[in-house]
Formats: structure tokens, sequence, C-alpha cells
């Protein structure tokens, strides 16, 4: 019977994801006949070792001679403390600082570099 594990080789479903702690995804004792793979998003291997996935993947199944013989429902954790402190606190959350998002950061620096050239450029005239 094969089974995932993160590498310490102690069957799992559950695994950890960036940003703060990342483990691989390995398979073991998968038959030469048997294909394991994920529909959505597509990926298919025929043999043992490291899987590449993460955590866009919940679901993997694996087949035998045309017939689903098994079905891995994956857990995906941020491994995070902080992160399972907000959860296990109800009414806790984490505030972001700004900028939010990255593109937030482009425009600021857009719009303050527009600023100091017309500054400067007041300046010279």
């Amino acid at each position: 019977m094969a089974y995932l594990h993160s590498g310490d080789y102690q069957a799992t479903t559950s695994f950890s994801y960036y940003p703060c702690e990342t483990e691989s995804v390995y398979i073991t004792g998968l038959k030469s006949d048997e294909v394991l793979f994920s529909s959505n998003p597509y990926f298919q291997q025929n043999a043992d070792g490291f899987l590449a996935i993460d955590d866009r993947f919940s679901t993997l199944y694996i087949m035998k001679n045309g017939v689903l013989t098994h079905r891995f429902d994956l857990q995906w954790k941020t491994g995070c403390a902080t992160q399972a402190i907000v959860e296990q606190t109800p009414g806790l959350q984490l505030k972001q600082s700004f900028p939010s998002q990255p593109w937030m950061t482009v425009i600021a620096a857009g719009i303050l570099t527009i600023l100091v050239a017309r500054m400067v450029f007041h300046e010279k005239n």
C-alpha cells in the first residue's frame, strides 16, 4: 500500500507550506502498475519519490489498471507560530502594515518620485 510522507517516513496527509516552513511531499510504496494523479491541477507520477506538489493540490488519487484504488485528501497548514496563535485565539486578528499589497508600494513610490521631480524642477525655474 502506498503512503505519503514528508521525509520522515511517517504516513500523513497533512503538510506545511510557505511562508514559514515548507515540507517536501514524498510517496512510498507505489507499485509499478499504479499511477498517482490529480486532475486539478494536473499531476501524474508512476514511481516512488518526491512529489512536485504544493498547497494548490487538495486530492491525489491512485489508479491501477484503469480502476481508482485509493484517494488522499491533503491538508495544508502554514507552519507559522503566529498563525497558530491566531487560529487558537477567538477574536484575535493580525493587522497588516501599510502597504498590504506590493502594487501599492509601486504606486506610492511613483507618486513620491513625481512630487520630488516637480519640487526640483520648480526650484530651478
